[in-house]
């Protein structure tokens, strides 16, 4: 009779060590149940921030809004999926709608506060986004609600922990109620609430920018990268401007863009990179300024201001307006001097002139002798060697110093 009744004792703490373990088992399976349900939701919110605009605009018609705004379409603002949710980058690889609940998956319900309340066509406009994901099938215990485990979850997932009832969503502890938005309004369903409160983040910068800043962004003497375009009304300001590096003579398409390489600005002309060398324009095109100057669309050369036929102000060519001799010196030369040519500058050829000081007449002979020319020959790749003559009476040429004679010899430059 005492063995029986210990064994009896047994069995019954066995028993109740199988129930409680059990149990345990099931409070296990709730709180993954939740934690799954939690990285759904924090997806929504995080797809809410990033595309507040976006959903506000275009939610209340259902439209889809592409890829201009995400690497993908979302099919309904409003209802997006796990599948899109994932590919946006608001949800972990591999991660699928299916829950730990069988038969049931997450589902994401989205509103609106006003269906007139749209962005960014009404910018500053205070409109609120109201979320919910649920798991579409009710939490079973032998096929009937087990709502010690719903409740369970829904400690876990905290206050905006919820379960349905019916037609409404009955938030932790009474705290809020919500329509059932599933199909059907089915009992036993474990849902979490999220959303975007735009009296709560009105004073953050939104990340898809429907909201006007009210003052100076001050970034730290930090870089500011990967920005497509600046579009500004007022001034651009910096100790340094740099642009992207071209190559003179590269192509380009977009007349009047600025870039820099090797030590010097550039502009597009419409084709390619030339030096950022002021206005470009065509020889002979109409011009208001005498003596302004403008740069050769055909060739880079350097084009003057200047009234010509008519009275017609045009540009012309520089180098028309200009001699093509540069004078450098002058020396005084005679019979046999060896002159060393000018130094130019590149592009520049060595020249001479000659400007006659004395000319010789000798009358004593019949005919007279008389100065027959002056010139001057390469005597070396660097030196001239001057020739000054006369012609005597018998047709020779004699040394222009037999009689003394000199001239003066320009050095100039021809260009």
């Amino acid at each position: 009779m005492e063995l029986a009744l210990v064994m009896v004792l047994l069995a019954i703490a066995a028993s109740g060590d199988v129930l409680r373990k059990a149990d345990e088992q099931k409070a296990i399976r709730a709180k993954a149940i939740a934690s799954g349900l939690e990285v759904a939701r924090n997806a929504g919110n995080d797809y809410l921030a990033s595309y507040y605009g976006e959903i506000n605009k275009f939610g209340s018609t259902g439209a889809a809004f592409g890829s201009s705004t995400g690497p993908i379409a979302v099919g309904n603002p409003l209802r997006p999926s796990i599948d899109e949710l994932r590919q946006l980058g608001k949800l972990p690889a591999g991660y699928t709608e299916r829950s730990l609940i069988p038969n049931g998956i997450y589902q994401f319900f989205i509103s609106p506060t006003s269906s007139s309340c749209l962005l960014p066509s009404t910018p500053g406009a205070m409109c609120n986004l109201e979320g919910m994901v649920c798991i579409n099938a009710p939490l079973l215990n032998n096929n009937k609600i087990d709502y010690i485990r719903l409740g369970t979850a829904m400690k876990w997932l905290g206050a905006d922990g919820g379960y349905a009832e019916g037609r409404a969503i009955q938030g932790l502890g009474g705290t809020w109620r919500a329509p059932n938005p599933v199909s059907g309004t089915p009992k036993g369903l474990l849902c979490s609430r999220f959303g975007y409160s735009s009296s709560t983040f009105a004073q953050y910068l939104r990340k898809d920018g429907t909201v006007a800043m009210t003052g100076n962004l001050n970034v730290g003497n930090n870089s500011v990268n990967n920005v497509a375009d600046v579009n500004a009304t007022g001034t651009i300001k910096a100790d340094q401007f740099v642009t992207d590096l071209k190559t003179i003579g590269s192509a380009c398409s977009t007349l009047g863009a600025l870039a820099s390489g090797s030590g010097v600005a550039m502009v597009c002309d419409g084709t390619k990179w030339n030096v950022d060398d002021g206005l470009r324009v065509t020889a002979g095109t109409a011009c208001t300024q005498d003596g302004s100057t403008a740069t050769s669309v055909a060739n880079g050369e350097m084009l003057v201001c200047k009234s010509g036929q008519g009275g017609l102000l045009r540009y012309v060519r520089l180098v028309s307006l200009i001699s093509k001799k540069i004078l450098i010196s002058t020396v005084i030369v005679q019979d046999g001097t060896v002159v060393t040519m000018p130094t130019c500058d590149v592009g520049g050829v060595p020249d001479f002139s000659f400007d006659a000081t004395q000319v010789t007449l000798d009358l004593t002979t019949a005919p007279p002798k008389q100065t027959m020319y002056w010139s001057a020959t390469n005597s070396s790749t660097t030196t001239w060697s001057v020739k000054i003559r006369l012609k005597d009476n018998t047709g020779g040429e004699i040394s222009g110093n037999t009689v003394g004679l000199t001239n003066i010899m320009n050095l100039e430059c021809r260009y």
